[in-house]
């Protein structure tokens, strides 16, 4: 397991006081380190709050696995976030801004789906969805927080009264991928509850019979525990 993902379950968090749920501490403290980035404006603020409510369809449910990163491309900042305990008061240091920029990139690249095209700057496209979301359909603590983080640390590193285009670009990507992901859990979601709603349909009018039959087992069962005895 790398870098130790956080187990299911950890420590509790607050009320979600429009869903009655109760957000865990790691949604919490990621919350606190997304909100912190400095000069993000409107767009930031939508990955965020889509994010947020992403998690909160996944029920803020949480596992030990890692994103994948073929060729370990994921940024090494993100293994110094996590070395440090996943603190939101140390400081991250960043080594090399182009090389946190080029990383992010190449792991954002990698674990996008195949059917992802790419622009002939290397870019990806967005646009139609054209299938299922691969490695990037997974919640909790070790997902898209993770692809999130680099984004503040890279975002501390710019002109503190302007944001690069690229950094733009990475930010709209992000959104879209998110509103993507959001809009599928909750296709399955209602997919899966009407499932739930046939399936109680066809039953319920079964439910007297079924009983029923119940009552004519246990008096079978009686009857031949009776006989038993008298032998």
């Amino acid at each position: 397991m790398e870098d130790g993902g956080e187990k299911e379950g950890d420590e509790e968090g607050e009320q979600d006081s429009s869903e009655g749920t109760r957000r865990p501490k790691w949604m919490l403290d990621g919350l606190t380190l997304l909100r912190g980035c400095p000069q993000g404006g409107s767009e930031w603020d939508a990955v965020v709050e889509t994010w947020t409510q992403l998690e909160k369809v996944y029920a803020f449910q949480t596992s030990s696995a890692n994103l994948p990163s073929p060729g370990k491309v994921r940024p090494e900042e993100v293994h110094q976030w996590l070395k440090n305990g996943r603190s939101t008061t140390k400081k991250i240091k960043v080594k090399s801004q182009e090389k946190l920029v080029k990383d992010w990139w190449k792991w954002w690249g990698c674990l996008a789906p195949a059917w992802r095209n790419k622009e002939e700057n290397g870019v990806l496209k967005t646009g139609e969805t054209k299938g299922e979301w691969g490695p990037l359909v997974h919640p909790g603590a070790n997902s898209m927080l993770t692809v999130l983080l680099p984004l503040v640390w890279w975002k501390e590193g710019e002109p503190a009264d302007a944001a690069s285009e690229s950094w733009l670009a990475a930010v709209r990507d992000v959104l879209w991928v998110l509103q993507g992901l959001l809009s599928a859990t909750k296709e399955k979601y209602v997919v899966f509850l009407s499932h739930v709603l046939t399936l109680i349909a066809v039953l319920s009018p079964l439910a007297p019979t079924l009983r029923l039959a119940q009552r004519g087992r246990a008096n079978a069962s009686d009857r031949l525990n009776s006989m038993n005895s008298n032998q």
